[in-house]
């Protein structure tokens, strides 16, 4: 899939919260738009998964969502954004 970053990056299941990815640093970011798509297969336990991969983004997210929230509120403001949920 096309990703605002315009990169995409193929990664094996086990690597993806062990291991650093990408440097951030690189050309100066200041924002990170990043996506992760999760492949499960037909006979997997679609609620499970689900299941799992929230709690380890809330557990990694920490910190994070607050900050996140008031920046979309403020750019939202500043830049009449009509839907904030990215």
């Amino acid at each position: 899939k096309n990703r605002r970053s315009g990169r995409i990056i193929f990664i094996p299941n086990n690597y993806v919260f062990t291991n650093l990815l990408a440097n951030y640093t690189h050309h100066g970011m200041k924002t990170v738009l990043d996506g992760i798509d999760i492949s499960v297969t037909f006979d997997s336990n679609l609620d499970k998964a689900q299941e799992i991969v929230e709690n380890i983004v809330t557990r990694h997210a920490k910190g994070y969502t607050e900050l996140a929230r008031k920046n979309i509120a403020r750019l939202q403001h500043e830049y009449s954004i009509k839907n904030p949920k990215v």
